[in-house]
This record gives C-alpha cells, sequence and structure tokens, in this order.
C-alpha cells in the first residue's frame, strides 16, 4: 500500500465523506468500507475532523495532484466504497471521474 501525507489523507477522507453521502443514502456497506479504508491508512478522528473543514473542491485539488500511483490507489478505494452497496449511482461515479481526470 501506497503512504499518504497528513494532508492527503484529509483530502481522501474528505472525497469518501463526500462521495458516502453523494446518492443520497448511506449504506451499511459503504460505511463498512469507509471504516476498513480509514483504518487501513491510518485516517483517525482528528483527520476526519480536520477533513470536514476542507471544501470539496480542495480535497479534489489534492488528490487530481497527487502522482499518478496514489491517485489510482485512491480511485480504487473511491470505487470499491461506492459499489459496496452493489450500484453505481451517477454521481459517485461523477464524483470519481474528477479524480481520475484532472
Amino acid at each position: 500500500m501506497v503512504d499518504f501525507t497528513h494532508d492527503e489523507k484529509k483530502a481522501i477522507s474528505k472525497v469518501l465523506a463526500d462521495l458516502i453521502r453523494a446518492d443520497g443514502q448511506v449504506n451499511i456497506g459503504e460505511a463498512e468500507s469507509l471504516y476498513r479504508i480509514s483504518l487501513a491508512l491510518g485516517i483517525n478522528t482528528q483527520i476526519q475532523n480536520e477533513a470536514m473543514k476542507m471544501t470539496s473542491e480542495e480535497a479534489i485539488k489534492v488528490l487530481q495532484d497527487l502522482p499518478d500511483e496514489k491517485r489510482t490507489q485512491v480511485v480504487q478505494f473511491m470505487h470499491s466504497m461506492a459499489d459496496a452497496d452493489g450500484h453505481l449511482d451517477p454521481n459517485e461515479m461523477e464524483l470519481i471521474l474528477k479524480v481520475i481526470h484532472p
């Protein structure tokens, strides 16, 4: 797994929080996926609280500026979380595409 900086983790946390709400409903599978990803990346409550102070645009910009290897990892996390409910909503896909195509 790729190592992310503190600021990158904040951006990931913000975008994942946006992603989980993108389809207007929070599914238990998505919430569990968010928990597992956060745990794996070392995203703690402090980072999550700091992330909520970022705008979505700021977070997306940080992720768009990542090196390809890191951005690919983030997109994989996003896709697995978005698909955790068995349905990839158009709003979820739009958010993922913003990160894929800077």
